[in-house]
C-alpha cells in the first residue's frame, strides 16, 4: 500500500492533460501540468442579480460550483454610526437565514469556500474612511466582521474600497496608514479561526499611490484581488475596451501604461507578492455612442454624454452583460472586431459602441496569468456570463477559465487518490469485508 500511494501522488502532479475550451488557442485543446490546476478562482454571486427580469433573474442554485474555488456574496456595507457590518441586499435583510443558505454552498463541493465582500462602488469611500480612522472604530468594525464571519459560517471576507485617500469619494490622506491597521486588526482578529482575509486593489498608479500601502497590506491578507478592469470608460471621450491586456504602439505613454500587464508588474513593484495577485475580470462591456457611426474602430470619437441603448436585462446605459452582447452580435446585426494588440474584443452597430471580453480575451488572460504564475483569478460577475445558454453552452466564459486551469480534473484525481488510499488502508489492516 505505501508504494502505491507516492506513485498515485506522482501521477497527480507529473501528468500532462488536455483540457478543451471555447477561444483563442483553446479550441484546439491545451495541454497545461497538473500542477497549474491549483490556480484558484474566485467567483462573486452579485445578492441583487435575483432581481432581473426573467429568465436572467440569476439566483444561487445558478453558480457554476464546479467551476469556482472560493464563492464571494457580494455585498454587505457598513453602519455609519456602529461602524458595525451591516445587509444592503434587500432579500438578505428580510431574511438573514439566506446567509446561511449561501454559506451551505460549500457542503456541495469539497474544495469550495464561501466569503462575504463588503464595500463597493456604490457603499463609497467615506463611511470607510471614518471607520478606519480611530482604534475605537476600527475595532468596532472588525469585532463585528467576526461575528459574522463565525454566526453566518462564511469561510473568509473580502474587503473592497473604492478608494481610500481619494477625496472626491469621501477618502482623506490618513486613509491609506488606516486601512492598512484595519488589515492587521482583521488578521489578528481572525487568526483564532481558519479565515481569509483578502483585499481589492486597483491598477491605477494614482488610486494606488493616495490609498493603498502595499508592502504593509500584503503581511496581512491571504490575496489581493485586483480590479484590472474599468481601465478605459466613456470619461475619456473616445472608445476603448475597458479591460485591454496589453499596451499599444500607438498609444500616449500614459495609456500604454494603464493595460493589465503593465499594472500587474507595477503591483508586484510596489511589493505584492506574484502569489498574492488575483487577476479580475469583469464579465461586463462598458458601452459607448459614436459621434459618427463611419468611424466605429478602437479610440473613435464619442458623444460623451450621449445614452447608449440599454440593455433587456441588466438595464442599464453605461454597461451591458456578456449575455446580452452575445446576443447582440449573433442575432441583432452587430459587428464584433478583435484588437490583436490589446487582446479584447468590441462590436458596433450603427452609433453603439461596446468594448467587453469573449472566450478568445479570456482565454489570452488566463495564458497571461499561468505564464507570469500569478495566484489566480477573480471573476466579476458570475450572473453576466452566457449562464442560461442563450447564445450557445451554458456559462462560456467560465468554462474557458476552468479548462485552463482544470481545476474538475484536479478534484476528480484528488478523490481517487483519497478512495485509492482509504481501500489499501483498510485492506492492510484486514478490513475490506467490514
Amino acid at each position: 500500500m505505501w508504494l502505491t500511494l507516492p506513485i498515485c501522488l506522482a501521477a497527480v502532479f507529473l501528468q500532462p492533460v488536455t483540457a478543451v475550451s471555447k477561444g483563442s488557442d483553446a479550441i484546439q485543446g491545451i495541454k497545461i501540468p497538473r500542477n497549474k490546476f491549483e490556480v484558484p478562482v474566485v467567483c462573486y454571486y452579485y445578492g441583487w442579480a435575483s432581481r432581473r427580469p426573467s429568465p436572467m433573474n440569476y439566483q444561487v442554485e445558478d453558480v457554476p460550483l464546479d467551476m469556482c474555488t472560493f464563492v464571494v456574496l457580494a455585498f454587505a456595507g457598513i453602519d455609519d454610526k456602529t461602524f458595525e457590518l451591516k445587509s444592503m441586499i434587500p432579500e438578505y435583510q428580510e431574511d438573514s437565514q439566506r446567509y446561511l443558505n449561501f454559506t451551505n454552498l460549500k457542503t456541495q463541493h469539497l474544495y469550495l469556500k464561501t466569503m462575504l465582500a463588503v464595500g463597493g462602488w456604490h457603499l463609497g469611500g467615506e463611511v470607510f474612511s471614518k471607520m478606519v480612522s480611530t482604534s475605537e472604530s476600527r475595532a468596532a468594525f472588525v469585532w463585528s466582521a467576526l461575528r459574522w464571519m463565525l454566526d453566518y459560517k462564511f469561510d473568509g471576507l473580502e474587503i473592497i474600497w473604492k478608494y481610500p485617500g481619494y477625496e472626491k469619494r469621501g477618502g482623506r490622506p490618513q486613509d491609506k496608514e488606516n486601512f492598512a491597521l484595519l488589515l492587521k486588526e482583521l488578521k489578528e482578529a481572525f487568526a483564532a479561526h481558519p479565515l481569509y482575509l483578502t483585499a481589492a486593489v486597483p491598477l491605477e498608479e494614482n488610486y494606488l499611490d493616495d490609498g493603498y500601502d502595499i508592502p504593509k497590506m500584503q503581511r496581512h491578507v491571504d490575496w489581493f484581488n485586483v480590479l484590472a478592469y474599468d481601465l478605459r470608460g466613456p470619461w475619456n471621450r473616445f472608445t476603448d475596451m475597458h479591460s485591454i491586456l496589453y499596451k499599444r504602439a500607438g498609444d500616449s505613454p500614459y495609456f500604454q501604461d494603464l493595460t493589465i500587464a503593465e499594472g500587474m508588474k507595477r503591483l508586484v513593484r510596489m511589493g505584492a507578492p506574484k502569489q498574492k495577485l488575483m487577476l479580475g475580470m469583469a464579465y461586463y462591456g462598458r458601452t459607448y455612442v459614436l459621434r459618427d457611426p463611419k468611424k466605429n474602430g478602437v479610440k473613435a470619437r464619442i458623444i460623451p454624454n450621449g445614452k447608449p441603448e440599454v440593455g433587456p436585462y441588466v438595464g442599464s446605459d453605461e454597461l451591458k452583460g456578456y449575455y446580452e452582447i452575445c446576443q447582440d452580435v449573433k442575432s441583432n446585426g452587430w459587428t464584433r472586431m478583435f484588437d490583436n494588440e490589446a487582446k479584447c474584443p468590441y462590436a458596433f452597430k450603427g452609433d453603439q459602441w461596446v468594448g467587453y471580453e469573449d472566450e478568445e480575451s479570456v482565454a489570452n488572460k488566463m495564458d497571461f496569468i499561468l505564464r507570469e504564475k500569478y495566484r489566480g483569478v477573480m471573476v466579476f460577475n458570475n450572473d453576466l456570463d452566457d449562464f442560461r445558454g442563450v447564445c450557445g453552452p451554458k456559462n462560456p466564459l467560465m468554462t474557458v477559465i476552468f479548462n485552463k486551469v482544470g481545476e474538475k480534473a484536479l478534484r476528480e484525481i484528488r478523490a481517487n487518490v483519497r478512495a485509492h488510499f482509504w481501500f489499501s488502508v483498510r485492506y492492510d489492516a484486514g478490513l475490506d469485508s467490514v
